[in-house]
């Protein structure tokens, strides 16, 4: 019982740390968006 506890344990944290890449790959694609929006405004007033 103790190891099925340590599998489940791990199994959480490895799932908490998916999360947490996809909450920074989110982040990176909107800074990107943003980047992007950004330029074609400059290109727009020039």
């Amino acid at each position: 019982m103790t190891m099925g506890t340590k599998k489940l344990i791990g199994f959480f944290g490895h799932e908490r740390e998916q999360s947490c890449l996809s909450n920074y790959q989110l982040s990176a694609i909107s800074y990107q968006l943003s980047a992007i929006s950004y330029q074609v405004l400059a290109i727009s007033y020039q």
